[in-house]
């Protein structure tokens, strides 16, 4: 998996989760990279608040891993069970909300008036899962950016007054003036969405994780940050832009 912790963290902050499930999401990441991996409460205590995703105390924690009963305890501190390795991985993609939880294009009618638009959405939209099909992450992540950024700009077209927008404390400026619609990037959708209630703050940390995974399609960038993207980084990503998508939708 080659989400920096730092990624993942912004993943799990925008899940409604307890410390605990949260701890062993995170005892799952390091699992991940080194089989087996123990990780004391105390540390996972820390790492909870270092990355700003719960305050909890180290004692309670504990206290509450054990009831899950999904990690074995010795005396340098918890390791996964087998068996529950799957069922914390299966805990990551409920970012994504029931009602678009299948790889089925949903309706974007409520979003998209014009009908040629709607049916490349639609499109766009298979060709993700296609993508995912045959093991082709990163084409699959800049597909999801594209298909999400033409979402934002199709749901500006619909606005009658554009101006909510342009007058958005976060509305990109270029030399003290606004910048055109036509120029905004998804990063500037991201932001102005946020901020006018398109989108939730949860979901703006994780469009942010998108975002950037998306600009790894330049190779200089893959080069500089040495990791490319997988597939299960790229399912994760998935499970999050169908979520996005549907906030839009909304």
């Amino acid at each position: 998996m080659h989400l920096t912790l730092t990624e993942f963290c912004e993943i799990v902050r925008g899940m409604d989760r307890t410390n605990a499930h949260k701890a062993l999401m995170l005892l799952w990441y390091f699992d991940q990279q080194k089989p087996g991996v123990v990780k004391s409460a105390g540390e996972l205590a820390r790492l909870l608040d270092e990355h700003r995703i719960g305050t909890p105390n180290s004692t309670v924690l504990g206290a509450r891993i054990r009831e899950t009963r999904l990690a074995s305890e010795g005396k340098r501190g918890f390791s996964l069970k087998e068996g529950s390795r799957k069922i914390i991985h299966d805990w990551l993609p409920q970012v994504t909300p029931p009602e678009v939880a299948s790889d089925t294009p949903p309706d974007f009618t409520p979003l998209i008036s014009d009908l040629q638009m709607q049916q490349i959405s639609v499109r766009r939209w298979r060709e993700c899962v296609i993508c995912l099909a045959n093991g082709a992450p990163l084409a699959a992540v800049v597909m999801m950016g594209g298909l999400l950024e033409s979402l934002f700009v199709s749901r500006q077209k619909e606005l009658p007054d554009k101006r909510l927008l342009i007058d958005a404390a976060r509305a990109p400026e270029s030399h003290g003036k606004k910048v055109p619609l036509q120029k905004w990037t998804l990063n500037d959708y991201i932001e102005v969405g946020n901020e006018i209630g398109w989108i939730g703050n949860a979901a703006k940390r994780v469009s942010s994780v998108l975002r950037d995974y998306r600009n790894v399609i330049h190779p200089e960038v893959e080069h500089a940050k040495a990791a490319g993207v997988e597939l299960a980084d790229a399912r994760l990503l998935w499970a999050v832009t169908k979520s996005l998508i549907l906030e839009l939708l909304r």
